[in-house]
């Protein structure tokens, strides 16, 4: 692996991600991203990182950046407990793929921390991701990260939320 560059994706990237997703095993807990996902994530301002190795793309990651009036659903389907009334604006960690040969090298983690850094600068104090129960290595990953479980969802499976203070005290019930 030589050296690892990160850029901004956009819909000129499309095809890119499709034969990366074309390439990689099929994905164990979560649908793969379709080109209509994609765009729909792009045109809806969500940023998409991308991890290329000598101008391959080799992974990528998906910060939303939630408005304060979208939480409230988003929290009541993962039956977040919080007293907290009010909200400013939260990232979340959408999907984040790395191709097969790639696992193992740290390139998860570093997708998380990189789209802390991009929430944190933004003037994001909290974050969130959910990850299905069995997904050991995410899970893992996020607790190394500081993440702590916040709740739970079952659809298709369950779902474990997992959120963080990026400045300040946590403001909900830490759940395991």
């Amino acid at each position: 692996m030589g050296k690892i560059d990160y850029h901004v994706l956009n819909e000129n990237h499309l095809s890119l991600i499709t034969k990366m997703l074309s390439e990689c095993a099929p994905l164990k807990y979560a649908q793969s991203d379709t080109p209509e996902t994609l765009q729909k994530y792009i045109e809806q301002g969500q940023l998409v990182l991308g991890l290329f190795d000598n101008n391959e793309l080799i992974a990528y990651a998906i910060l939303s950046m939630r408005m304060a009036e979208d939480l409230e659903e988003f929290f009541q389907k993962y039956n977040l407990i919080t007293d907290r009334k009010e909200w400013g604006h939260v990232g979340t960690l959408l999907n984040c793929v790395v191709k097969d040969e790639y696992r193992g090298y740290g390139l998860q983690k570093y997708l998380i921390e990189l789209r802390e850094t991009v929430a944190k600068n933004s003037g994001y104090n909290e974050i969130f991701t959910s990850v299905h129960e069995r997904n050991i290595y995410s899970i893992n990953n996020l607790k190394k990260a500081g993440y702590k479980q916040c709740g739970r969802h079952h659809i298709g499976g369950e779902w474990l939320l997992f959120g963080k203070a990026l400045e300040g005290p946590t403001c909900f019930v830490v759940q395991d």
